[in-house]
């Protein structure tokens, strides 16, 4: 009888070890959740390395993980290794095509190496999984923007602005939409709503001052200009500009063109891309010099 219980035990335990086993054996997305979940605690230490480590581990240890892709794929991107990232995220969306993160992340890579068409395609799948997230429309409207797609940019930005996602950038870029379709006042809104949402927002003074300038109204363009100079004094391009607008608004103001004239040439002097207007500017100066010495002479000998 004893022999019997033994036999029973013996039995019963080699069973347990034997499913034990097998169930450790093929059940790899047991180890691969705890690699993975120690690859997050890596990352939010700051331990890039290792939590690449953990990802990778937990890809090999369960290659249909799309989480591990996707995280791995986010610290590949980081690093600018574009083609790694660009492999992990693509993988990631073909294991597990409700993935959001996954197609999100995929068209912020297509968007970073250019390749805008794909970038689109990856967001409009992402906002077809979840089409209340307004960030997600913000992005594929910078990427149409790129893209000089600009009836689907005013679709898009228009819908994040509705979700109550918006910022100086993106009501610059409807204002240019609008600009470029003909309708100034809604660009000339959009400029102004992008600077107060972000009043040293340089290009958004100057592209307002351009329109204005097309519009003729010279004041205001003269205004955005400074406005655009005093955001950032180094843009050659601004000072050029306004020095043409003041001298379209004092033709006759010989002194004070010189003095504008100047500050392109003090601007543009140290840039290598303002060697064009560099050239423009210091013409205008002297011809400007050249007409001021002559009215001199004349009222000096009209004097004598």
């Amino acid at each position: 009888m004893k022999r019997l219980v033994l036999r029973a035990l013996s039995v019963t335990l080699l069973t347990f070890l034997s499913t034990s086993v097998v169930a450790q054996e093929t059940d790899p997305a047991v180890a691969a959740k705890e690699s993975y979940n120690e690859g997050i605690k890596q990352k939010q230490e700051g331990n890039l390395e290792l939590a690449m480590v953990s990802f990778q581990a937990a890809i090999t240890q369960d290659p249909s993980f799309a989480p591990a892709r996707i995280e791995l794929g986010a610290i590949e991107f980081q690093n600018g290794n574009t083609e790694a990232a660009l492999e992990q995220f693509s993988e990631a969306t073909r294991l597990d095509s409700t993935n959001v993160d996954g197609w999100a992340s995929l068209a912020r890579v297509y968007q970073v190496v250019k390749r805008l068409p794909e970038s689109a395609d990856a967001f409009n799948r992402a906002i077809a999984l979840r089409g209340d997230d307004g960030q997600l429309y913000s992005s594929l409207g910078r990427v149409y923007f790129e893209a000089g797609n600009f009836p689907e940019v005013e679709k898009a930005l228009n819908r994040a602005h509705e979700l109550g996602v918006e910022s100086h950038s993106t009501h610059h870029m409807l204002a240019i939409v609008h600009r470029d379709a003909g309708a100034s006042d809604k660009a000339i809104a959009g400029f102004q709503k992008a600077i107060e949402l972000k009043p040293d927002f340089y290009h958004a003074h100057f592209q307002m001052g351009k329109l204005y300038f097309d519009m003729q109204q010279y004041r205001r363009a003269a205004s955005a200009y400074r406005n655009a100079l005093e955001a950032d004094p180094k843009r050659f391009q601004a000072a050029f500009n306004l020095a043409v607008t003041e001298q379209t608004l004092a033709p006759d103001d010989y002194e004070g063109a010189i003095v504008h004239w100047q500050r392109v040439v003090d601007v543009a002097k140290n840039n290598p891309a303002g060697r064009r207007v560099l050239a423009q500017a210091e013409n205008q100066l002297k011809a400007l010099r050249e007409a001021v010495a002559a009215i001199r002479a004349q009222e000096a000998a009209a004097g004598e």
